[in-house]
């Protein structure tokens, strides 16, 4: 049985698609709402220029100048301070946007980084993390906002640590289960055939595949965001010091604008959150369309194309298998097992064959049986959480399960490789293939050199 694995893919060429914004501009809903935030981010950052008063200014007020209704000189009237509606609305946007913004990036770097650890390791870590995940995201995020601004303060800094550290736990799903999958793919197994450590798998094979699920997750996080600092400025728990869309809205509610039926108070902050909140729905949903990369078939799918069974041995050419009294490969007593939360679930039990030199050995069983994990268990390529627990593999006379991860690794590719059925499923698509060939060439043939890899 002649073995192996397909090699690790290179350096990222590239995160995001070429013709990715053309792509974005032309889906409706990209459009819309990457217009709709667009807009929101012009008013907030050009606020000194586009606002016709100075909200923050106190200037003399007299009671005709509460609550005026729309009119050339207040285009959006005024509040119960005798302040420019319009000016508060503009320059409001700053506070809600940089909350929004600051808070989500918060969000997706706890949650991505909790999820990417949980999925990718998976084990004792992994249930640990997503219990603590799970104890977090039962408890209702804005009871539990309420109270801790509360007692930190009503800070612009306290309200996005807040946010950002409570609201981090959906991603943090969302992201696990996306690696789950990814560390199954193909071009995974190929990087650690060639050695690569952990760090650098996540970092250059798995990052880039649920990169796109982590840009429209931040997109989707920065609504959350401003809703639950609108919210919290409503009930007065916003910073008293700053001008947001919920602290107008606080200020309307509070001070007699229902009762004065001065609309034009309640309306426009309310109008400025629903677009903003409807912007990035409409973005993020459109992002994770243009940007998600398609899945691709699952290594351990069933192969529907028709297999075709040569002649036993290496008859069917005219030739007759040397027998020596040493086999190439002797595998004795190999057993497999996989953690589990129930205990170790053994995979493969005494599995033992031998393959002499210029012999062909089918393994024959039904789907599931351990076929494919007797092979990975040879040169020590299984998933996280599987292991060797017993047997002894002599490669040409020589225990690959004596070898350390170095010695093993000249093994691979050199002297043993697999390759698997839908081989073209182990080739990393954000990576172009000539460079995962070359990291090949680098890799098992180092006198070749980077520039005679290329």
């Amino acid at each position: 049985m002649t073995a192996v694995v397909q090699a690790a893919a290179p350096a990222i060429t590239g995160l995001v698609q070429r013709g990715f914004l053309t792509r974005l501009t032309r889906s409706p809903m990209g459009a819309i709402g990457l217009g709709m935030l667009v807009l929101a981010v012009v008013l907030a950052v050009f606020a000194p220029l586009l606002s016709p008063y100075d909200p923050y200014a106190h200037p003399h007020i007299r009671i005709e100048d509460i609550y005026q209704s729309p009119s050339a000189a207040h285009l959006l009237g005024t509040d119960d301070g005798g302040n420019d509606v319009l000016s508060a609305l503009i320059y409001g946007a700053r506070v809600s946007l940089i909350v929004g913004f600051a808070a989500s990036l918060m969000t997706i770097v706890i949650g991505g980084t909790i999820g990417l650890v949980a999925g990718y390791q998976g084990g004792r870590l992994s249930t640990l993390l997503m219990r603590f995940t799970d104890f977090v995201l039962v408890i209702p995020d804005l009871a539990l906002q309420i109270v801790i601004v509360a007692i930190l303060g009503p800070s612009l800094l306290n309200i996005i640590l807040v946010i950002g550290g409570l609201g981090w736990t959906g991603a943090a799903r969302l992201i696990r289960s996306q690696t789950l999958s990814v560390r199954e793919r193909m071009f995974v197994l190929r990087a650690r055939a060639i050695g690569a450590g952990d760090l650098h798998i996540v970092w250059r094979h798995v990052l880039p595949q649920i990169l796109p699920l982590l840009l429209a997750s931040m997109v989707l996080a920065v609504s959350l965001a401003i809703l639950a600092e609108s919210s919290l400025a409503f009930i007065g728990l916003g910073d008293p010091t700053v001008i947001s869309w919920g602290q107008m809205l606080n200020y309307a509610f509070d001070r007699g604008a229902v009762s004065a039926g001065a609309w034009w108070a309640l309306l426009p902050p309310g109008f400025a959150i629903v677009w903003v909140v409807l912007g990035a729905i409409l973005l993020g949903t459109a992002l994770e369309d243009v940007l998600n990369p398609r899945l691709k078939r699952h290594h351990l799918e069933r192969d529907r194309s028709t297999h075709v069974t040569e002649p036993e041995g290496m008859a069917w050419l005219g030739v007759e298998p040397a027998r020596h009294d040493t086999p190439l490969l002797r595998v004795r007593g190999l057993t497999v097992e996989f953690d589990s939360p129930a205990g170790p679930l053994r995979a493969v039990h005494d599995a033992s064959f031998e393959v002499q030199r210029g012999e062909t050995l089918g393994l024959v069983g039904e789907s599931a049986c351990g076929k494919t994990t007797s092979v990975l268990g040879l040169l020590r390529l299984l998933p996280p959480g599987g292991r060797v627990t017993a047997g002894q593999v002599l490669l040409d006379g020589e225990d690959l399960m004596a070898l350390g991860e170095r010695d093993l690794r000249a093994v691979r590719g050199k002297r043993v490789a697999i390759v698997f059925q839908g081989a073209m499923n182990a080739l990393n698509p954000v990576h172009r293939v000539g460079d995962q060939v070359a990291e090949v060439i680098r890799i098992h043939e180092p006198e070749v050199g980077a520039h005679g890899a290329e």
